[in-house]
């Protein structure tokens, strides 16, 4: 057997190119600041009221509000059932994600989100 030097490893991926470092530190972007990993009771408010957010977002996107003609009334916004049906699914995977992570004010807020998104379904989808 001969006595050859075993082959250095190489600070390069596969594909030839390097590992990428993780950021240390707050990453600014153009027009906003991830905080990344901080602990502090501040940024923890940021990320569930960023959470909540999102999940009003989902919640709010359900619905078409039509455009009033001039001198009338706002109109009554409308459900788009095929987004209502698809936000109801990410709000529910939502719930399932977070199970055991939610502070009893968020999984309240997220299950009435669910169960009013539900209701407002069932009440216009015809035979129901």
């Amino acid at each position: 057997s001969t006595d050859e030097p075993a082959p250095q490893k190489s600070e390069r991926a596969a594909g030839g190119e390097a590992p990428r470092r993780q950021p240390e530190g707050p990453v600014r972007g153009e027009g906003f600041t991830m905080d990344g990993l901080e602990d502090s009771p501040e940024a923890a408010a940021r990320r569930d009221a960023a959470f909540l957010n999102l999940c009003v977002s989902l919640y709010q996107s359900s619905f078409i509000h039509p455009e009033a003609a001039q001198g009338e009334e706002e109109a009554a916004p409308e459900l788009d059932l095929d987004v209502v049906r698809a936000n109801v699914e990410m709000l529910e995977m939502l719930r399932r994600k977070t199970a055991g992570n939610l502070t009893k004010e968020e999984q309240q807020i997220l299950d009435a989100l669910v169960a009013e998104l539900k209701m407002a379904y069932v009440m216009k989808v015809p035979g129901s």
